[in-house]
Parts: C-alpha cells; structure tokens; sequence
C-alpha cells in the first residue's frame, strides 16, 4: 500500500475544495437556495404571497377636558348635589357639637363628687366618641361619592369623546388644555411646560361638539318637570346627536 505524506494529504485536500466548487457548476448545478430552484417538470417557482396594503393614517383630535367639566351640566348638578349632602351632614355634626357643648358647660358647674356629674361626664365623652365616628364616617362616605360621581362622568365623556371621533372618522384623541400660563401662579406655569401636546389644529378639537353632545343628551335624560323648572342652556346641536358610547348612524355633520 503506498504511504502518503503530509504534504501529499494537504495537496490532496486542497484538491477536493477545488473540485467541490467546479464540479457543481459543470453538472449545471447552481448554489442558490433549493427553496428558490425551479420544481420538476420545468415549471418556475411560485411568487411569493403580495404584502398587505399598508394602515391607513392616523388621524388625531384635541379634547379639552377641563373645559368639558367646567361647562358639562351634569358635572355641575351633581357638583350641587354633593353640596347639599355635606350641608345636611354637617348640620348633623353641628348639633351634637351643641350637645356635648352644653353637657361640658354644665359639667362644669356641679361639684366632682355628685351623682350627676358623674353621669353628665359619661354623656360627653359618649358624646365626643360619636361626633368622632360620625365625622370619620362622612369623610370616608363623601370621598366615595366623589370618586363614583368623577369616575361616572369621566366615563360619560369618555364615551361622548368616542362617539364623535367615530362620526367624524377620528382614530385618536389625545387630551389637551387650552387654559394659558398665569404669570402669578407658578404652579399653572408648571402645569402648561408638563404638556404632552404643544400644538393641535383647532380645526381637529371635538371639545364643544363634546360638550355640546353632553348637554343635550343629559336635558333630554332629565324628568319633564325638571325640564320645565329649569330651561336648557344647549339647543340641539345636530339632528341625531350622537348617544354616549354608541355610533349613530346617519347623523348630521358636526361644526368643526
């Protein structure tokens, strides 16, 4: 059996990488991806699936909701409402603050020792442990009304704020404020540089058809003799006002 050197193996294997590049193309074979190769029978390969057509634009409204709260009519009869409450409750508190007043003036006016004064002491401190778990109470109580009443109206010009993107063919709406700096007032200064959105097209703010929408749709909710008491402040702005949270069809086209 012939021996080979180490030379004659390198040469060798040098040989074989040589022919592993020639011999394919003398057969007629191509390097490319077999995936792309034409199938059997002559055939060429199939085009690739089309791409799909790309999104429309996005088209972007301004909301102002601090305004919409400032002239939405619910949030000031509700604003009303929540007044009255803390009224009565606070006339509650004020007249056991009397009572337990008067029951420590006279307390004061009996002797330690007496049988009396022994029982009036009892009446004010049961007294002062009731002023104190109702006032507890009624904090707790109207920091919860005032967070449903919030969440509830935010939700109706949430829904509104929608309803009118989706009239109008609106795919975004981002909050803005439109209240200018108070050169006195650093903390308004603050609030503006805090800003997400320096510039909108006052042509694309849906505040007043917002509020205008509100307005409307909450006269038209209200009892006949609530209406009759007190004469609405928003004519109907279009026909078929859009309702909160539902696309109208066919509406009338809103003021830009």
């Amino acid at each position: 059996m012939p021996s080979f050197s180490r030379k004659t193996f390198v040469a060798a294997l040098s040989c074989a990488g040589v022919l592993g590049a020639i011999v394919p193309t003398v057969l007629g074979q191509t390097t490319d991806d077999p995936a792309r190769r034409a199938p059997s029978g002559g055939q060429p390969a199939a085009k690739t699936a089309a791409q799909p057509a790309a999104p429309a634009p996005a088209t972007i409204a301004a909301l102002d909701i601090d305004r919409v709260f400032k002239e939405y009519e619910k949030v000031k009869d509700r604003s009303e409402s929540f007044k009255s409450e803390v009224m009565k409750r606070q006339t509650e508190l004020t007249k056991l603050v009397e009572r337990g007043k008067n029951a420590a003036e006279q307390l004061e006016k009996m002797k330690r020792d007496s049988p009396d004064y022994q029982r009036l002491d009892n009446e004010v401190t049961k007294i002062k442990a009731e002023l104190e778990a109702k006032r507890d109470q009624a904090q707790r109580e109207f920091a919860k009304m005032e967070s449903d009443a919030m969440a509830a109206l935010y939700q109706d010009v949430a829904q509104m704020a929608a309803a009118v993107a989706k009239k109008r063919g609106i795919t975004y709406v981002v909050k803005v404020t439109n209240d200018p700096p108070q050169g006195e007032d650093p903390q308004s200064i603050m609030a503006v540089m805090a800003k997400t959105v320096i510039y909108s097209d006052p042509s694309m703010d849906i505040t007043t058809d917002v509020i205008q929408y509100l307005n409307y749709n909450y006269q038209k909710s209200k009892p006949a003799a609530d209406a009759q008491t007190r004469p609405a402040s928003t004519t109907a702005p279009a026909a078929n006002a859009p309702a909160a949270g539902v696309a109208t069809k066919g509406a009338a086209n809103t003021k830009r």
